[in-house]
């Protein structure tokens, strides 16, 4: 059943945390941890490997999805009740629906879409020779130097596989990293203080990192360090690097003028003249998340940060 807007209806679901029969009648958990996860993998990731058509907006077909055999463990009302109900940590909606004329269903992942194209080719379980070429690559990646590479796409993808696989180390970021990229997510990598150091030398002309949740290693100093080699930078995500300061915010404005956008939500070490002087002298700013920072929010903070707002038409804060 359906909603006027294209989504389940709610009564055709069953409730979180239910319960399922296995074969011999015992009652196991539903372990929807598992299946957040996997819906995740298939709506950001996996959706074209796996043989699913993608659309340019990222939909993919609902009844498509749940006919996929890494999801057979789960019932259609559990499948269809997840991608409702599941929020992120920060309590954002992961997944959305569509319904097309005709009563077609389609859905999506909200965020973090980066599709892995289809290995095989079409109607066949044969691999493509690119599939082959970059999976030898990624399995022996210190045979090869790559970092003057001039497809950044490839290189791009090669690097996301790595990450995706959990072997991008020092030695395979030497053998990859170069003057051609552009944006490196490295949410979810472990990185050490020479992790960041091979980064400033090498990507020079870096507009876009995610340094999300590198809290266990990112300071003042060694990122203020690796701002000053990386002056291209425009877009930065720092969620969750806790040990950061007013220190650094003021770097951002002195070494980088053309930021556009910069996430430093959970980071509570911040005070209100650290994020209006941020804000009033960064001209290119039209992105700035500051959520779950523990900052009231005073009148003068928010009269402030209006006037900078007003004269900026695109501009967009985030904040709690």
């Amino acid at each position: 059943m359906q909603n006027s807007n294209g989504t389940p209806n709610g009564s055709a679901v069953r409730k979180r945390n239910s319960w399922k029969s296995s074969g011999q009648g015992d009652r196991e958990f539903i372990d929807e941890s598992r299946l957040s996860k996997r819906l995740s993998y298939l709506l950001r990731y996996g959706a074209e490997k796996e043989g699913l058509a993608v659309s340019d907006k990222g939909f993919i077909d609902l009844k498509m999805l749940l006919g996929l055999t890494i999801m057979q463990s789960y019932s259609e009302e559990e499948i269809i009740n997840e991608i409702r109900v599941s929020r992120s940590t920060r309590g954002h909606k992961r997944f959305e629906f569509k319904r097309e004329y005709g009563g077609q269903v389609f859905v999506r992942a909200l965020f973090g879409r980066k599709m892995e194209r289809n290995p095989y080719h079409r109607d066949s379980k044969v691999y493509r020779l690119l599939e082959l070429c970059l999976v030898y690559i990624c399995d022996h990646v210190d045979h090869f130097d790559l970092q003057d590479f001039p497809d950044e796409f490839l290189q791009s993808t090669i690097i996301h596989k790595l990450i995706r696989q959990k072997k991008l180390s020092n030695n395979a970021m030497k053998c990859m990293l170069g003057s051609s990229i552009e944006e490196l997510d490295l949410e979810g990598v472990y990185l050490t203080a020479k992790s960041l150091k091979i980064i400033a030398e090498r990507c020079n002309n870096l507009k876009r990192i995610s340094l999300q949740n590198c809290g266990y290693l990112m300071n003042d100093q060694i990122f203020i360090q690796m701002i000053k080699k990386l002056p291209m930078l425009e877009k930065i995500n720092l969620s969750g690097c806790t040990q950061l300061t007013g220190r650094s915010l003021k770097a951002l404005r002195k070494h980088l003028p053309n930021i556009y956008g910069l996430n430093i939500s959970c980071i509570q070490n911040f005070t209100h003249q650290d994020i209006v002087e941020f804000v009033e002298n960064s001209p290119c700013l039209i992105y700035l998340n500051f959520l779950s920072c523990n900052m009231e929010l005073t009148d003068e903070f928010c009269l402030r940060l209006t006037s900078v707002w007003i004269g900026r038409t695109h501009m967009k804060l985030v904040y709690q």
